[in-house]
C-alpha cells in the first residue's frame, strides 16, 4: 500500500520536471529569439537583454547608430549579403569592445567606384574624411570617415576588395564591400589638408590591378651578410644625411644588418634585409612629396605624432629596411632625414 504522501510525490515529481523543462525551453527560445531579432535590427526587450553581455548605454548607442542614413545607402553593383550588430560590451578577456554595425555586400565591378560613392554620400551627410588607403598587397581600397552620433564620436570605414589569391586548400575570397560603423573615435584625427600617402591617394588604385605584378611576390635577391649591408653606407656617407652618426657596427645575431650609432653609443638607425613583397610596404609619403620609386617611407611602429620611422629601399644587393630608433627622450628621424638616407642607400 502506498501512503498519501508518497503517492502525492509520485504524482508531483514528473509534473515538476515537465514544468522545469518547459521553463528552460522557453528561456532558450527567448535567448535564440533575441539573437535572431538582434541581428535583424529590432530593439531588445528587457528579458532578451539578459542574454547579451552589453550595457544599457551600449544598446542605446546601437539604436542611435542604426538611424544613420549612410547604412541605408546602396551603391550600384552591390548586393547585400549580411548585417551584423553588436552593442558595446566586454569580451571573454574583459576587454572593452565598441558598438558596431557591419554590412557585407557582393560586388560587381571595380571596388573604388563603390568606396568613392559611399565617401560622397557620407560627406554629404556631415561625415569628415580621415584617410584613404589603397593596398595592392591586400587587394583592397579603404576610406575612413568620422563624425559625432548622438553626442559621441563614431567611425565609418568602407572596404572594397578584389578576389583573394588562389592558394592550395583555400577557397577564393569573392569580390565584395564591407561597411563598418563603430561607436568610437578613429585612430587618427581628421586631417586638413589630408596628407594622403602618395601610393594610396587614389581610391581607384585597383582599377589596373595585375595579379602577376612582380611587386606581389617576395624579392628574388636579398642581402646575405652584415658586411655587405654595412658596405652600402659608411659612417662618413651616413653623416651626409644624419650628422649625429659616428660609427657603424654589424649585427651579431642571426639576422644580417648594421647599427648606426652616435659617439655615445646610442643607436640612431639600423639597416637589415626587407624580405616581404614590395607591395606589402605602404608608402607614407604625403601627396605633396616628390615620388621616387626606389624607396618607400613606412609608418609601421610610428611615433605618437604619426611621423614615419622607417623606409624600404632598393639597393644593388637587394631591398633593405631602414628603422629609426624612437624613444620618449629622442623622437627619432623625421621624414626628410629618412628620405635623405633612403636616397643615399638607393645610389649604392
Amino acid at each position: 500500500m502506498i501512503s498519501g504522501v508518497t503517492g502525492a510525490s509520485a504524482w508531483y515529481r514528473p509534473r515538476v520536471l515537465v514544468f522545469v523543462g518547459i521553463l528552460v525551453a522557453s528561456v532558450l527560445a527567448a535567448g535564440v529569439g533575441s539573437i535572431v531579432r538582434y541581428r535583424a535590427g529590432y530593439p531588445l526587450s528587457p528579458l532578451e537583454s539578459l542574454f547579451q553581455d552589453s550595457t544599457p548605454e551600449g544598446r542605446r548607442e546601437l539604436r542611435a547608430l542604426r538611424k544613420e542614413p549612410v547604412l541605408r545607402f546602396r551603391a550600384p553593383g552591390t548586393e547585400l549579403r549580411s548585417v551584423e550588430e553588436e552593442p558595446a560590451h566586454e569580451d571573454w578577456w574583459h576587454a572593452s569592445q565598441p558598438t558596431e554595425i557591419s554590412q557585407r555586400f557582393r560586388l560587381k565591378g571595380e571596388p573604388g567606384e563603390v568606396v568613392d560613392a559611399y565617401r560622397s554620400r557620407a560627406e554629404a551627410g556631415g561625415w569628415r574624411l580621415v584617410e584613404v588607403r589603397c593596398s595592392f598587397h591586400l587587394r583592397s581600397t579603404i576610406v575612413t570617415l568620422t563624425r559625432e552620433v548622438a553626442g559621441r564620436p563614431a567611425t565609418l570605414k568602407v572596404y572594397g576588395y578584389l578576389e583573394g589569391p588562389l592558394e592550395p586548400g583555400q577557397r577564393v575570397l569573392e569580390r565584395g564591400v564591407l561597411v563598418s560603423l563603430t561607436g568610437e573615435a578613429p585612430e587618427r584625427p581628421p586631417q586638413s589638408p589630408l596628407p594622403v600617402p602618395i601610393r594610396q591617394r587614389d581610391v581607384h588604385c585597383l582599377r589596373n590591378f595585375d595579379p602577376d605584378d612582380p611587386a606581389l611576390v617576395p624579392p628574388a635577391v636579398l642581402p646575405e651578410s652584415s658586411e655587405a649591408i654595412c658596405g652600402l653606407l659608411g659612417p662618413a656617407e651616413a653623416r651626409r644625411g644624419i650628422s649625429a652618426v659616428s660609427s657603424v657596427k654589424p649585427r651579431t645575431d642571426s639576422l644580417p644588418g648594421c647599427f648606426y650609432s652616435t659617439a655615445a653609443g646610442e643607436v640612431v638607425f639600423d639597416v637589415y634585409p626587407a624580405p616581404e613583397p614590395r607591395a606589402s610596404y605602404e608608402d607614407d609619403r604625403s601627396a605633396q612629396d616628390p615620388g621616387d620609386e626606389r624607396f618607400v617611407l613606412l609608418d609601421e611602429y610610428a611615433t605618437l605624432d604619426g611621423r614615419p620611422i622607417g623606409a624600404c629601399v632598393d639597393t644593388r644587393i637587394g631591398p633593405v629596411r631602414v628603422h629609426a630608433s624612437a624613444k620618449p627622450q629622442s623622437p627619432g628621424l623625421d621624414a626628410s632625414q629618412l628620405t635623405a638616407l633612403a636616397r643615399l642607400l638607393a645610389q649604392r
